[in-house]
């Protein structure tokens, strides 16, 4: 009911940017019994129980290769800025499913756009947020995307989370996203009572 409101803006996928460009890429080799009954595991409560489960994302998110499974991608993927690039959008759509908006902390909107999102934020406890947001501004124009916003998670950098310097910098960090021209800000202080 909530969700077919009009204020359910679209599922969220959160970093698929570290899955496909930075993280690990998790190797499993196909002896590893233990860790391949896991994922199978983990598809099978999700068939049972899809109601408890996020199932719209269909895809098979490991990429195959000699020996085993890789989580996210393959290691050694293009050279050819090209096909890095179609690679990368490939891959970035493979996490798509029924999302349409996407957080991460790389500047890598364009290639989410073309994946499909419609929506698109940055994640700001990583880097600076000036030029980042300026990435993520220029995606907008160019792609024509009705709104962009952020991630905030700033309640990873300070303790204590309740006086009266952490809450200025949290209004600080809804202020600044503002005047970058972000119009929708998302943020992990829920975990700390600060919403």
């Amino acid at each position: 009911e909530t969700l077919s409101s009009d204020n359910f803006l679209g599922r969220q996928r959160h970093e698929i940017d570290g899955l496909v460009f930075y993280n690990v890429t998790g190797f499993i080799p196909y002896s590893d019994i233990f860790a391949w009954q896991i994922l199978d595991m983990k598809t099978r409560i999700a068939m049972e129980k899809p109601e408890n489960a996020n199932t719209g994302s269909k895809a098979d998110t490991r990429e195959y290769g000699k020996g085993g499974a890789y989580a996210n991608r393959l290691p050694d993927v293009p050279r050819d800025v090209k096909e890095g690039h179609d690679y990368a959008v490939k891959r970035i759509g493979d996490f798509l499913g029924d999302a349409t908006r996407h957080t991460g902390p790389s500047v890598q909107f364009r290639t989410f756009s073309e994946a499909g999102f419609k929506w698109l934020g940055m994640e700001t406890v990583y880097t600076t947020m000036e030029p980042h947001i300026a990435f993520l501004r220029g995606v907008k124009k160019a792609f024509d995307l009705p709104s962009f916003g952020v991630h905030n998670a700033i309640q990873w950098s300070t303790t204590p989370h309740d006086t009266e310097e952490r809450f200025r910098r949290f209004r600080l960090s809804l202020y600044v996203a503002y005047l970058q021209g972000a119009s929708d800000i998302n943020t992990e202080e829920g975990l700390w009572r600060l919403e």
